[in-house]
C-alpha cells in the first residue's frame, strides 16, 4: 500500500506521471496505472472539463 499511497500522491503534486514511472522502477506505462487512484473528484472534473469544451 506504501507504493500505491506514494505514486498517487507524487502525480496529486504534479509529478510527470513519467518520472513516477521510473522512480517506481516500471518499465511500462501500463504497469504505473494500478497504482494510480482517482478520487472521485478528480473524476468528475475530467468530465467537467470535456462538457466545456463541447460547450463552445
Amino acid at each position: 500500500m506504501l507504493r500505491h499511497g506514494a505514486a498517487t500522491a507524487w502525480v496529486r503534486a504534479g509529478v510527470d506521471e513519467d518520472v513516477v514511472q521510473d522512480l517506481m522502477g516500471h518499465i511500462s506505462r501500463s504497469s504505473l496505472t494500478p497504482y494510480l487512484h482517482r478520487t472521485d473528484g478528480e473524476k468528475r472534473a475530467a468530465v467537467e472539463l470535456v462538457a466545456a469544451g463541447r460547450r463552445r
